[in-house]
């Protein structure tokens, strides 16, 4: 099956998730599941997308999934799918599916370009999150070259794996100051104790 895991809101994307895997079916690119970790319950355009799409019987909604169950969705996938349009921060999707080896494909928006710096990565990975069709394509490519995106992306999980939170702050203090006019090179003033 391939996993979302993700709360149903409109900028989580899954009506345009839906739109691709039902064409995977339908061009027989794939045999596989659909699992999602909302409910239906909350979109009653979802709802109506699944039933005019005739993905009652292919798509699964796991609601309120433990900590244990929701690893094993991730261990169990064949391959992970973020359509996000937006995020505050890297997607989880990216480290929670590779801390059990499963490969992930994702949206190609600011924030995973950020982490995600390796050109070619960039390459095999992201797709365009407002465009069926090239999500339809990043998937099949992941689930044909399962393996190779795999190899590659653990490269970048480790990376990431082996940042302290020390360096992360450090990072944010840079980034604050930027922005702040400071520069990366000048601290901030100390404010005097009264």
């Amino acid at each position: 099956f391939l996993f979302y895991a993700s709360q149903l809101r409109p900028h989580k994307n899954v009506g345009t998730l839906l739109k691709a895997f039902r064409w995977l079916l339908d061009e027989g690119a794939l045999s596989h599941r659909l699992v999602l970790t909302c409910s239906p319950s909350m979109s009653p355009r979802i709802q109506k997308q699944v039933q005019q799409l005739g993905l009652h019987d292919d798509v699964l909604f796991l609601v309120r999934l433990s900590e244990e169950e929701l690893a094993a969705c991730y261990r169990h996938a064949e391959l992970s799918v973020n359509p996000t349009l937006s995020e505050g921060a890297c997607p989880f999707t990216f480290t929670e599916s590779l801390s059990v080896n499963t490969p992930v494909v994702m949206s190609r928006i600011p924030v995973t370009e950020e982490i995600i710096v390796d050109r070619q990565l960039q390459g095999e990975m992201l797709f365009d999150p407002y465009d069926w069709r090239d999500m339809a394509r990043s998937i099949r490519h992941g689930i044909e070259n399962r393996d190779h995106l795999l190899a590659m992306q653990q490269a970048a999980y480790a990376t990431l794996a082996r940042r302290s939170w020390q360096e992360v702050s450090g990072d944010t203090i840079h980034a604050l100051d930027d922005a702040a006019g400071h520069g990366a090179t000048q601290s901030l003033p100390h404010r005097r104790s009264a």
